[in-house]
C-alpha cells in the first residue's frame, strides 16, 4: 500500500511539473493564470457555485492512471465534526485565480444532495461515471474507450 501511495504522489507531481493546471487537458480550467501551481497550494481553498454561493473546502485530488480525476470537497460539519465529503469532477471545477477560490456549476440543493465520497469507492468505475454524470460531465475514461475503438479518427 506503501508503494502504491508513493506511485500516486510522483504521478501528481509529474503532472504538475509537465503541463501545469491551466494546461491540464479535461482538466481544472485557470481563469487568468499564467503559470501551474503546486496542489498542496490548492487545498483548503474555497469553492463556491457560480452565484457565488459557498459550497465547502478542497480537501484532496485523485488522480487516477496520471490524471487528477476529482477534487475531494468538505461541506458542513464543524471543527471536522459531521461534515459530508463530496467527489467533484475535476473538469468540473474553474480556478478563479484573482479570488484563489473554485467555482462550479451546480446549485446549493444539488450539492448538498450529491453523492458522498468514500475511499472505497475510488476502484469502482461505475461510481466514478455516475458522479461525472451528476455533475454534467462525460467520464473521461469513456472517450479513451472511443479512441480506441476508432484510431485515428476524431470524436465528435
Amino acid at each position: 500500500m506503501k508503494s502504491s501511495g508513493r506511485i500516486l504522489a510522483v504521478a501528481v507531481v509529474f503532472i504538475l511539473v509537465g503541463i501545469g493546471l491551466s494546461a491540464h487537458a479535461g482538466g481544472l480550467k485557470a481563469s487568468g493564470t499564467k503559470a501551474g501551481c503546486e496542489l498542496s497550494a490548492l487545498i483548503g481553498r474555497p469553492v463556491t457555485n457560480t452565484e457565488g454561493i459557498y459550497l465547502g473546502t478542497v480537501k484532496d485530488f485523485v488522480s487516477d492512471h496520471g490524471r487528477i480525476s476529482f477534487a475531494i470537497l468538505s461541506h458542513g460539519g464543524f471543527l471536522g465534526m459531521g461534515e459530508k465529503l463530496v467527489a467533484v469532477p475535476y473538469g468540473a471545477l474553474t480556478f478563479e485565480s484573482k479570488d484563489r477560490i473554485f467555482t462550479v456549476n451546480i446549485s446549493k440543493e444539488s450539492f448538498e444532495a450529491a453523492p458522498a465520497f468514500d475511499r472505497t469507492f475510488l476502484a469502482d468505475r461505475s461510481w466514478a461515471a455516475d458522479v461525472y454524470r451528476y455533475f454534467g460531465q462525460q467520464p473521461y475514461w469513456t472517450e479513451e474507450e472511443k479512441s480506441m475503438e476508432h484510431p485515428g479518427r476524431a470524436i465528435e
